[in-house]
C-alpha cells in the first residue's frame, strides 16, 4: 500500500475529513496547512515532511518506516533485475508508444510512485507491479532478471509467483514447529 493510502486510512479510521485531519495534525505540531495538503499527500502530488510524518504516524499508531516503507505481502526482491532495467522498460515504452501515465493506471499506482520506483531502479518493488509491466510492456522475464536462466519463461515468473502467493496467504497459520521446519527447509536449499 503506497505511503498516500496510509495516510487516508489512518484518517479514515479515525472517522476524520481532510480538514479534520489537518486541524488534528495542525493542533499536535502547532502547525499551520489545510485539507489540500492532506489531499496531496492522500494522492501522492508530495509526501509530508519528517515534523508531520512523526505526528502522523502518533496517531496513526505506526512508525515513519511503516508509513513510507510496504510491508504488505507481495512486496521484496523476485531477483536480481538487470541492472538497466529502467533504460529496458523506457526503451519499450516508448517504443510501444504507452504514456507514463497509462502504465502507471495499468499497475494499479500513481505517475508519481512510478517516478519513485524508477528512481530507485525498480528495487524492493510489488509482485504485481512488476507482473504487470511485464504484460503492458511485453518484456520478457529474462529480460527483466539479472541471470538470463533465472526464469525461463513468463509462464515460469507466474508459476513462481502464485507459489510465492500462496506461501504468503499460508504462513500465518503455521504453528512454531512448523515454521522451524519451513526455515530449515529453506535454509537447507540456500546451501544446495
Amino acid at each position: 500500500m503506497s505511503t498516500g493510502n496510509k495516510i487516508k486510512n489512518i484518517r479514515y479510521r479515525l472517522g476524520l475529513s481532510q480538514q479534520g485531519f489537518a486541524d488534528l495534525l495542525n493542533k499536535k505540531i502547532n502547525d499551520n496547512f489545510s485539507k489540500g495538503t492532506v489531499n496531496n499527500w492522500e494522492k501522492e502530488r508530495n509526501l509530508p515532511n519528517n515534523k508531520r510524518l512523526k505526528a502522523i504516524a502518533e496517531i496513526g499508531d505506526t512508525t515513519i518506516f511503516e508509513l513510507l516503507n510496504d510491508g504488505e505481502k507481495g512486496t521484496h526482491k523476485v531477483g536480481p533485475l538487470n541492472k538497466n532495467i529502467v533504460e529496458v522498460f523506457e526503451n519499450r515504452r516508448k517504443e510501444l508508444h504507452i504514456k507514463k501515465s497509462t502504465w502507471a493506471n495499468y499497475v494499479g499506482i500513481s505517475t508519481m510512485q512510478l517516478s519513485r520506483y524508477e528512481k530507485r531502479n525498480f528495487i524492493n518493488i510489488k509482485d504485481s507491479f512488476l507482473n504487470k509491466s511485464l504484460e503492458i510492456l511485453n518484456i520478457s522475464p529474462r529480460v527483466a532478471f539479472d541471470k538470463i536462466n533465472f526464469f525461463e519463461s513468463y509462464d515460469d515468473y507466474k508459476i513462481f509467483l502464485s507459489r510465492k502467493t500462496y506461501i504468503d496467504d499460508n504462513i500465518s497459520k503455521f504453528n512454531n514447529e512448523q515454521i522451524n521446519k519451513i526455515y530449515n527447509a529453506v535454509k537447507d536449499l540456500k546451501n544446495l
